[in-house]
Order: structure tokens, then sequence, then C-alpha cells
């Protein structure tokens, strides 16, 4: 209203100002139509003068009619007021060269000059500053307070504080500034004291409240931060819930939106979901369409979890479509549109999928680029990967070439980004965004037992030395009774060969009450990945050891063999499956060695030992495995080890 009482107002002087000014100036009737010879504005003294001009659709030069001069400068006024810079806007017409000078008259709105905020105590301030879109030093905004006002309050709900008050309080200041303060009366806690569900009859409230991420407050709620109201949170539960009806041949089932009742004196909440279930469907029939010369459609309905007679899942069905997707992408078609759709029958209950298959076009993998490996080389990544540029475009591939990447230890982050080639249709572009790691680590530790005393353990190791994927690594072990130092070195793979070359050298004392050992020697290894996550490799060892010191109550072999040098020629071929997703703490995964060991025979040597390990290992995600958001971060391990050895001479 206040807005078009001032563009009238305008309107009308504007009017006076056509018709009286020519009159009174020249003694004759008004020309049909009035060049505007210049533009003024005024008032203005931070907004500048070509900013205003901008949004002026008047132009200077050109001749108007009283109509269209009157419903121009209406249309300014109307755009520069919703700048939202000004408190009003007016508009003045006076006679000029023949023509006509009109003037905006601006009231710019204050600056902000300072922003308080009080009565904040279980929130941090800075937290709070983080959701403010007002500024210091810029034009008060009333929009923008009031996004200001309804961020702090969203925050506070968040934090389970749903009946926060916030209020923003605006004192003038001179030179035309303002004073903004925040007052926020916090209230107290709310709790989710019942969640309620109207309809459900097909699913038990406990199912529906396990879909949910918001819960019923609870004696653990202090620990878990649940039992919060949080807007958000309960807007996507509307959807959880839909999946969850949907799961269990619901598909038409509407999800209504939450009644929540407020008990202000109590501090509590009281949710109430509606929910018309409709009907359950059971799947009668399955139809493949298109693609049929690409996979028969048989051979996709072998792979598909959809099984007719059962209950309809939607969840299943869209794994289903993602693993076709994946079927046809695997073969080169990168963008292949399948589409389900549903046809029912309310009689019977059932339902006929169908699936409509667009295979598009072939795609072939364009430039494969690496991008932002700033230390490591680029042949160390390269040979990671399973996706040869020019070759068909295979989703698998990529899927293996992001896991080895990142398996390497090497990068926090590894995306893998598929580009469309400017004016082609059937070749992508490859981009591997890395974000470098440190990959080097120093440990000490100290420690005691009885038998040895204090421990002193140490270890340097690096598992990207020069850039060149080689792993190197010296540990040390002191105690009153052992000393142990090894040395290793390996390169993943030697020579961009496709098999792995390492070397060790050790040295180990142990003083034991009677005697005491000395052994030292070397190994050699070699490997090769036999399959994916796969690899058989072969170790000689040649080492010597003696036994010196000896007490004269030892046993009397002790004392046989003392000063005596005993040479070890071992050889010991592995078959190690590794598909844990991180080298160093695990997640999921799965570890597993089989290490046959033979020493001596026709290796030479004094020892003659045979031996056999075996070894299996299985990291589980709980909160994955068992779907608790609670213990998201915790891992569970199983680990089977078993060892035989066994001297076949002597």
């Amino acid at each position: 209203m206040r807005l078009a009482a001032k563009v009238s107002a305008c309107a009308l002087a504007i009017m006076v100002g056509l018709f009286v000014a020519p009159l009174a100036v020249y003694g004759q009737p008004a020309s049909p139509a009035i060049t505007v010879r210049t533009i003024e504005v005024r008032g203005n003294s931070r907004v500048d003068r070509s900013t205003i001009l901008f949004y002026v659709g008047l132009s200077e030069g050109k001749a108007y009619t009283n109509v269209e001069l009157v419903e121009r400068i209406r249309e300014d006024v109307r755009t520069v007021y919703g700048l939202g810079f000004f408190r009003d806007v007016q508009v003045g017409v006076e006679p000029f060269e023949g023509g006509l000078k009109v003037i905006y008259n601006v009231s710019e709105k204050p600056t902000i000059n300072s922003i308080q905020v009080v009565g904040n105590s279980n929130v941090e301030m800075e937290k709070i500053r983080e959701t403010m879109t007002i500024k210091a030093q810029t034009i008060i905004n009333e929009a923008t307070v009031k996004e200001t006002v309804r961020n702090i309050r969203k925050l506070y709900q968040e934090k389970g504080y749903y009946f926060t008050r916030i209020e923003a309080v605006l004192k003038e200041g001179s030179q035309n500034t303002v004073a903004v303060t925040l007052r926020i009366d916090e209230g107290e806690s709310v709790e989710i004291e019942t969640i309620t569900f109207r309809g459900n009859d097909s699913i038990k409230k406990k199912d529906l409240l396990s879909a949910m991420e918001t819960t019923e407050w609870g004696i653990f709620s202090f620990i878990t931060e649940s039992g919060i109201f949080k807007e958000d949170a309960l807007q996507k539960d509307l959807v959880r819930i839909r999946i969850l009806y949907q799961s269990r041949g619901f598909l038409n089932v509407q999800v209504g939106q939450p009644i929540v009742r407020e008990d202000r004196e109590r501090g509590k909440l009281n949710i109430s979901i509606p929910i018309s279930e409709g009907f359950s469907y059971r799947l009668k029939e399955i139809e493949i369409r298109g693609g049929e010369d690409v996979i028969p459609p048989e051979e996709i309905k072998r792979k598909l979890d959809l099984f007719p007679g059962d209950v309809l899942n939607r969840t299943v069905m869209i794994g289903d479509v993602r693993r076709i997707t994946n079927m046809f992408s695997e073969r080169g078609y990168a963008f292949a549109d399948i589409r389900p759709s549903t046809t029912t029958d309310d009689k019977k209950k059932t339902v006929v999928v169908r699936i409509d298959i667009n295979k598009g076009r072939r795609v072939y993998i364009g430039k494969v680029n690496l991008k932002g490996n700033t230390r490591t080389r680029e042949n160390v990544i390269r040979r990671e990967m399973r996706v040869a540029e020019g070759s068909l475009y295979d989703s698998q591939g990529l899927s293996i070439t992001r896991s080895r990447i990142n398996r390497l230890g090497y990068f926090s982050t590894v995306n893998v980004v598929e580009k469309r080639r400017e004016g082609s249709d059937d070749i992508l572009d490859i981009d591997i965004e890395l974000k470098e790691q440190p990959t080097g680590s120093i440990l000490g530790g100290l420690g005691f037992n009885s038998r040895e005393g204090a421990i002193l353990t140490g270890q340097i190791r690096e598992n990207n030395l020069f850039g060149r994927g080689y792993q190197a690594a010296i540990e040390v072990r002191f105690s009153d009774v052992s000393k142990d130092f090894i040395g290793s070195i390996d390169d993943p793979n030697f020579l961009d060969k496709n098999f792995s070359l390492g070397v060790d050298a050790f040295f180990a004392d142990r003083d034991f009450i009677t005697f005491q050992t000395r052994s030292e020697g070397g190994r050699v290894r070699a490997g090769k990945e036999l399959a994916n996550f796969l690899i058989g490799s072969v170790t000689y060892e040649l080492s010597t050891s003696r036994i010196f010191q000896v007490d004269e109550t030892a046993p009397l072999s002790f004392r046989e063999q003392e000063n005596d040098t005993l040479v070890s020629s071992i050889i010991t071929p592995s078959l190690v499956y590794d598909s844990r997703n991180r080298r160093l703490m695990p997640s999921k995964g799965t570890f597993a060695r089989l290490v046959p060991s033979f020493s001596g025979g026709p290796l030479g040597g004094d020892v003659d030992v045979i031996s056999f390990l075996a070894e299996f290992r299985r990291w589980y995600n709980v909160g994955e495995t068992f779907r608790l958001r609670l213990l998201k971060k915790l891992v569970w391990a199983v680990r089977v080890r078993g060892r035989y050895v066994d001297a076949f001479s002597g």
C-alpha cells in the first residue's frame, strides 16, 4: 500500500508537470511527445548512481507521450524500490532545454554499523554467526534480517530447543546507521515424548520407528542426542516410511504431514503421522522391452532379484534397474536409459512390471586425465587403472580403478568424473581427481613386562618413497633380553612389469636364561597379481644363527652346539586375497592367506623344517550391517589363524 501510494503520487506530479510546465514556459498546448533531455539521481550516498540508472528503463534523448512517460516512471519506481536499498523513492519532473529533466529522489536505508547477539548460552556464538546472513557495513534489508532470524531458530531447533524465540531489535544511530541486536530467549530443551501413527494396520509401530531418524526420548538420549525434534529430519522420515511400505508391496501408500502437538509447560512434543496404506501387490509378470540385440531378455531376467509371485518390493525393483543399467554400461552403453513402470490390478492385487530399455549409442573412453597428483608419479597411478583410452566404456572397470587407486593409500580423496567430449556423442573423457595425503609415519613405543623388563620400539615407514610407490621401513626393538632390527624395501610394480620385488635385511639377539642366540640374514621376494585382489608370491630367505655363552646348567644338546653356526635356506610361496577398503584401519573387506614353507633338504642349509600357515580375517562395519546409526563408526573384525610346523630330518 505504501509503495502504491508513492507511485500514484509520483504519477500525479508527473501529469501536472507535463501539462502545466510547458504551458507556463511556452504559452501553448503540450506536444504529443516530449523528449527526456537528462536524468538525475539525488539523495544517494552509498549506492552508486550507475547502479540505480542500470535498473531505470527511462532513456535520455528519447521522446515519450504523457501516458508512456507516466507508465515508464511508475515501473521504474517499483523496480528501484524493489532493490531493497531505499526507504523511499520519489520522482520529480522539470522543463529542461526544450524537453524534460527527470529527477529520481531516493532516501537510502541505514547501514548496519554493529551486530550484537544476546541471550545465547546453549549454542556457541561461532555457530550462530555461521547462520547469519546480515553483515556489518551493509545496507539493512528486512528480508535478510528475517532470514537470519529463521536460520538461528532452525539452529536451536536442531539442538532440541523447539520453543526458542528470536527478536531482531534495530536502533538508529547517527549518519544514517543502525545497530542490530538479536535477542534470544532459548527456553528449555524439548523432548519428543511420543511418536504415533494412524492407519498403520499392516506394519507395526516399532518397524516404522526403526526406519526413522527421528526417535522418542529415551534414557540414553543425553548420550546419543536422540529424541530431538528436527523438521528436516522428520520430512526425510516421511520418505523413509513411504519407502518401507513400498518395499512391502504397498505401491500407492500415502504418508500425510505430521501433526505436532506442543506442551510448552512440560517441554514435550507429541507427533502423530497419518498413513493411508492402500493395497499390497504381488508381482505377476516382468516385461522387458528394448535392448534385445545386446542382451536377451531372458538373460536379464535371470539376474534380477524380482521374482513373479513375490510381494513387489520397490527397493528391489530400483536395485534391479541399477543392475540392468550396469549390465549395459559394462558393454559400452554408458547412457542407457532404463525406465520401469507398473500396471496394477486392484481386484487381484497383482502388478505387472514393465522395464523399457533405451540402450542409446555405444560410448568409448577418450582421454583419461590425472589431476592433483603433485607428488605421486603418473605411472604409479596409471598401472592401477583397469580401463584404457580408446576402449569401450566399462563402468565396472572404472569402479575397480577407483577402488585400486584408493587402496594405494596415497590419496585422501579419489573422484572419477566422466565428461562427454564437446562435439561428440560417443566419447567420454575421464578426469581422475586426486588429493595427496601424507604416506610416511614415525612410530615409537615404550612398554614393560616381567620377562623382558623395559621395552623400547620404533619404526620409520614410507609407503610412497620418491613418489614412485616404493615401500620402505626400518623397525627396531630393544629390551633387557633382546635386540631386533629389520630394514625392508619393496617395489609393488617392478619396472611397471606387473610384478612386485622386495628385499629385507634383519638382525636379532636373544638372551635366554642359560644361553644367548644371534640370527642375521636377508630375504628376497617376488609376487604377481593373479586376479583382482588375489596375489601370488614367493620368498627366499638365507640366514645364519648361533648359540653362545651357554651356561653349564644348560642341556647337553645346547652345550654341544655352542658357537656352531647354523645356516637356514628357506623358500616360502604364498597366496593372498586382500579386498580391504584400506590397508590401514580397514572398516570392511577380507584378508586371507595360505603360506606353506620349506627349509633345508635340496635347498641346503642345516635346518630341515616344513610348515604351513593359514589365516583369515574379515571386517564388518557394525552400523551398516545392522542399520544402526549410533554404531556407524564401529568396526567388528573376525580373525582365524592356524599354523603347523614339523622337522622332516634330524
